[in-house]
């Protein structure tokens, strides 16, 4: 049972409600579903794994996605060209990383919406989107980090919670929490104090698609003295997308990883990977075959051989 009203949104206070909102989204969901195999599992806290590429572009985290040449490279980026010396053609500042589904919460089955990481030696660089296209308030993109990826079974004292939320359509507002260390999956919020922690969100169109999307950026500091995810190697997280019903009711749209009971616990998680900054890291080039899948709603289907996602674990989304 949810013991908290973080427990209660990821697990959605009324099945009614959820499936009264659902099934508005049902007919446009079903136009872009995707025959996608399940992702490699490895050990994990929920067997779910995703990387953290080695930034080629610093992104300006300003409300919409910016072509190359309006972008800071990394030194990664100029020693390899922006990419071009190891194959690759990257056209906007999130090109340099491979995105990740996020799943429905309510069936399990992979969504429309995405993740994606990449950092520096100072910063991680976190992308999310879902199709939408009005901003709605309650909505918001929230990320939970498990730093010293030591599981439990409620949020510990180094533990980061962020959520971006829209109070109203114009008012994107960031709040920071760390695990109140008390036994059960509850939060306490923190002040903000100017954190080395930057998110901006609208609606928008990625480059070379016609769907609208609610595009959240995250720029989050990695340096040790900052005390918010380290510079670990690896680190438990979860990301997941909120959509309010009414005054009292709110759920959780998708997720990353899926689970249904215990969302909030750091053992149900899932892994991220910071590769070693190199060229032999850089994404893989992109095969012609991974080129856009997902569309504006009502232009097909696209399927994904299990070799191919496996291999890529990439799912192919425009840009």
């Amino acid at each position: 049972m949810p013991e908290t009203i973080d427990e209660r949104i990821e697990l959605g206070l009324s099945r009614r409600n959820f499936l009264k909102c659902l099934s508005g989204a049902t007919v446009a969901g079903s136009l872009a579903t995707y025959s996608l195999s399940e992702p490699q599992r490895v050990y994990a806290h929920s067997g779910h794994v995703a990387n953290s590429y080695p930034a080629l572009l610093k992104p300006k985290i300003n409300r919409k996605c910016d072509p190359v040449n309006e972008c800071e490279p990394t030194p990664l980026g100029s020693e390899t060209n922006l990419g071009k010396d190891v194959g690759l053609n990257i056209k906007h500042e999130w090109d340099d990383l491979i995105r990740s589904p996020l799943y429905y919460t309510l069936t399990g089955q992979v969504s429309s919406s995405f993740f994606g990481a990449k950092h520096d030696k100072d910063n991680c660089y976190l992308v999310a989107g879902r199709p939408n296209n009005i901003i709605s308030e309650g909505s918001g993109c929230y990320i939970r980090f498990d730093p010293n990826n030591d599981d439990g079974p409620s949020p510990g004292d180094d533990d980061l919670g962020l959520s971006a939320n829209w109070i109203t359509p114009d008012n994107l507002t960031l709040s920071i929490q760390r695990g109140a260390n008390i036994g059960t999956p509850n939060w306490a919020m923190l002040p903000l104090d100017s954190p080395p922690i930057s998110v901006a969100c609208s609606i928008t169109k990625l480059p070379g698609s016609d769907t609208n999307w609610e595009f959240y950026e995250w720029r989050i500091s990695r340096r040790p003295a900052d005390e918010l995810i380290g510079d670990h190697e690896t680190i438990g997280m979860r990301v997941y997308f909120v959509e309010k019903v009414d005054e009292w009711t709110a759920y959780t749209v998708d997720a990353w990883p899926h689970v249904f009971e215990g969302p909030q616990r750091p053992r149900n998680w899932g892994d991220l990977t910071f590769l070693p900054i190199s060229k032999q890291n850089v994404i893989p080039e992109y095969p012609l075959y991974m080129l856009p899948v997902i569309l504006a709603a009502g232009l097909g289907v696209a399927a994904v051989s299990k070799r191919k996602i496996t291999r890529r674990k990439f799912l192919g989304l425009p840009g």
